[in-house]
């Protein structure tokens, strides 16, 4: 031991005086220097070799760690469907009543179980049907899956689907609120659904969020009407008594865009109005209508002191396409007014173009 213990600090003495050798001896340099690069190449491939042997062993923890081990248990066809069988099959085979599991597995997952109650409905029996009614009145699943519809885990066909078998007034009230939401795209979720339904019995309440702008953002309001326009127009028209000044002018203005014929009693009114703008939205709503026996209050617009009034009644006459306007539309467009003038020309080219 001792011989080798000298044999080293011998062969480490040489290291140091590498430089001297150098100088010196060069063969001996070039010797011992050898011997340090194989002694460095060894020490790296022990400690790869340790390192590797590291690796496998972790490796194969991992893999037996990880191992599924399979122990065969006894279990009866019942118990695999009630492992494995989705909730809208669970439901569907209740025969006269939904069992306990059933209704704790629907709650459980509210909202999301209503796309497996929608699911089953049609294979269901009359009293199942009666109590899913209630289970998704009591659960206000509909309220709670329309306030989920920005998730794509929530397609809103489920809804709708939904929405034909449990109709509720109180739940279409609720997705009507969803336009005055404060996130954007819970608005624009609430009026592709509301459009999508087109439901009649939504107008009435559309009515009351028209006149809160401060509160339901009219434009979005606008887009649900003119999902129904027939109903939209003959409503609106109807209402415009009822519907104070500050908002008859965006009532009118949807009247205008659905394009449709209505009862133009209140409309033609409207042309009388104290408020020009509410006269030019008038004026305009008529002319979309096609409504012919506006032609009189129409011509008496043509000269109304206002340009835009105007302006929207030449739009309107070419719109009626009476040729009795004619003479008018040729006065028009001599008119000191830009806007009132081009829309003259414009009614007089389709004319023109009969």
């Amino acid at each position: 031991m001792e011989k080798l213990m000298s044999v080293f600090t011998d062969y480490i003495h040489k290291i140091s005086q590498l430089p001297q050798l150098w100088r010196e001896d060069q063969t001996s340099f070039f010797l011992i220097t050898g011997s340090l690069l194989i002694v460095v190449l060894l020490l790296v491939l022990l400690l790869v070799l340790a390192a590797r042997k590291s690796r496998n062993t972790k490796r194969k923890h991992r893999e037996e760690v990880s191992r599924t081990v399979f122990i065969p248990v006894e279990s009866s066809d019942v118990d695999l469907d009630a492992m494995f069988l989705p909730l809208s099959e669970r439901i569907a085979a209740c025969d006269s009543t939904l069992s306990d599991e059933v209704v704790s597995r629907i709650r459980k997952h509210s909202p999301a179980s209503l796309a497996d109650i929608v699911a089953a409905y049609d294979r269901c029996s009359p009293a199942v049907r009666q109590e899913l009614a209630a289970l998704v009145r009591s659960q206000k699943m509909m309220e709670a899956y329309s306030r989920k519809l920005i998730d794509e885990k929530f397609p809103q066909g489920v809804l709708i689907d939904a929405w034909r078998y449990f109709p509720d007034k109180d739940v279409l009230r609720s997705f009507v609120q969803l336009l005055a939401s404060r996130d954007e795209r819970m608005q624009m979720v609430a009026v592709r659904l509301l459009s999508s339904l087109r439901d009649p019995k939504c107008l009435s309440l559309l009515v009351l969020a028209l006149v809160q702008p401060e509160k339901y953002l009219p434009a979005r309001v606008a887009e649900v009407f003119l999902s129904m326009p027939q109903q939209s127009a003959e409503l609106l028209a109807y209402m415009l008594p009822e519907i104070d000044d500050r908002n008859k002018e965006a009532a009118l203005e949807i009247i205008a865009q659905a394009g449709v014929s209505y009862t133009p009693d209140n409309v033609i009114a409207c042309m009388k109005h104290k408020n020009y703008h509410i006269r030019t939205a008038a004026a305009l709503a008529l002319g979309a209508g096609h409504i012919e026996e506006a032609l009189p209050d129409l011509i008496l617009a043509a000269g109304d002191k206002r340009w835009q009034v105007r302006a929207a009644a030449a739009k309107a006459l070419g719109m009626l396409g009476d040729t009795r306007a004619i003479s008018i539309l040729e006065g028009l467009r001599h008119d000191k007014e830009g806007w009132v003038a081009n829309n003259a020309e414009e009614a007089l080219a389709f004319f023109h173009s009969l």
